[in-house]
């Protein structure tokens, strides 16, 4: 172990879920965090797996030499079968350890979750180095897959459940990406409030630069643009955002509005058999994009004038940190959700857009912003005030101080 509080520390840094902005759409923390804390001086070696990795040689451009990248082989994508996504779970812990075993004077270890399989490995790696273990919980697990339906075994549910309890333990700081999931595992798990930070997802201006015009992106005219940009998977509720675009263009009588839904998933195959569904006059202002990378998928939040956020009604999914909503902020694009948990309510405090878990009043309602110009605008003021308070930049010094404090001085 190479002992120090200074800037001049290193980092292991696992996390199954791994890209740069203009190569993949996979959500770009990660990435800011490891460019941040080795521009700070510490050293960084990140393992991760190759499932978000289109072009490796887009890799090196954008890390200086403190980073240190080990990208295993293992594939994963929403389409996965339970069985599928175990085995790249286990694939990923396993490959990962070889890898990062051979890791010479680390000083921390940074295990990002989900899944739960890499806080294992983060936990088994800080106990072979002797080093903090420092757990982020990007989603709660396993509450999530269970109340989902996809564990139905009341003894691995108890497995799982008995492993997040001994993980908890094992940590040495826990980082939540929500005030909400903090206070859950205050309340539901029994963990001390002095060992857990909410860093939540921020916002990312110097993706945020307009490269293309809304008109090139949609070839319409001067039509309002409502996107939904993420995940088509089970958790998403593309049901609500189809009805939502349903009831819209059912009482839209200017047709003034476009309608593009971005992204990939296990719901793809629903979301296209509905647009082909729909009557002709209709199809003309519905667009369905394939996902993008980071880079790309700035300009439509930059050229929408809503964004829609949306979740299914699960407890574990109220203290989400969504990255549809902070690029959102990012690109001025008013969010438009049926989320009741923080980012609902920081968009109905902070008077940032709609929250409605009803799409078809959500619908109407939105219709109506679109026409007041003075509310609109209170709106856009409000989200670039949101937006620099979320600087992710600050998210990273605020983790970079936190693993000062918990280093050998």
């Amino acid at each position: 172990m190479h002992n120090s509080a200074s800037s001049n520390f290193h980092i292991l840094y696992l996390i199954q879920y791994f890209g740069v902005p203009d190569d993949s759409a996979v959500a770009s923390r990660s990435f800011e965090f490891v460019r941040y804390w080795s521009q700070a001086g510490a050293r960084v070696t990140v393992v991760a797996s190759s499932a978000f990795i289109n072009d490796r040689q887009k890799l090196g451009k954008w890390f200086n030499d403190n980073v240190d990248l080990r990208i295993v082989r293992q594939p994963y994508h929403n389409r996965m079968s339970a069985v599928q996504r175990l085995t790249s779970f286990l694939g990923f812990y396993i490959k990962g350890m070889l890898s990062s075993l051979s890791v010479q004077n680390v000083d921390l270890v940074y295990a990002s979750s989900t899944p739960l399989s890499v806080a294992l490995l983060g936990k088994h790696l800080a106990h072979i180095f002797k080093v903090p273990f420092f757990l982020e919980l990007r989603d709660l697990w396993p509450d999530f897959p269970i109340e989902m339906g996809a564990v139905k075994s009341e003894p691995l549910k108890r497995w799982l459940y008995k492993t997040e309890s001994r993980l908890y333990e094992a940590a040495t700081h826990i980082v939540t990406l929500s005030p909400t999931a903090s206070q859950r595992l205050v309340r539901n798990k029994g963990v001390d409030s002095e060992r857990i930070s909410s860093i939540p997802n921020g916002t990312t201006y110097p993706y945020f630069r307009p490269r293309k015009t809304k008109s090139q992106l949609t070839r319409t005219g001067g039509r309002h643009l409502v996107i939904y940009a993420g995940t088509l998977g089970k958790a998403n509720d593309v049901e609500w955002v189809m009805r939502f675009i349903n009831r819209a263009l059912r009482i839209n009588k200017r047709r003034n509005f476009h309608f593009a839904i971005i992204g990939d998933g296990s719901e793809l195959s629903k979301v296209r058999k509905w647009h082909r569904s729909q009557p002709v006059s209709r199809r003309p202002f519905i667009q369905l994009v394939p996902m993008m990378s980071r880079v790309e998928v700035a300009n439509w939040f930059i050229a929408a004038d809503f964004s829609l956020i949306t979740y299914k009604p699960l407890k574990s999914l109220q203290a989400t940190s969504p990255n549809k909503f902070f690029n959102s902020l990012s690109g001025g694009a008013i969010p438009i959700t049926n989320h009741t948990g923080w980012v609902g309510q920081l968009t109905e405090n902070w008077k940032l857009g709609i929250v409605d878990s009803d799409p078809q009043s959500a619908a109407k309602r939105m219709l109506e912003l679109a026409e007041n110009k003075n509310l609109k605008s209170t709106y856009h003021r409000n989200l670039v005030s949101a937006a620099r308070l979320f600087r992710r930049d600050e998210m990273a010094e605020t983790l970079f101080s936190l693993f000062k404090e918990h280093l050998p001085r």
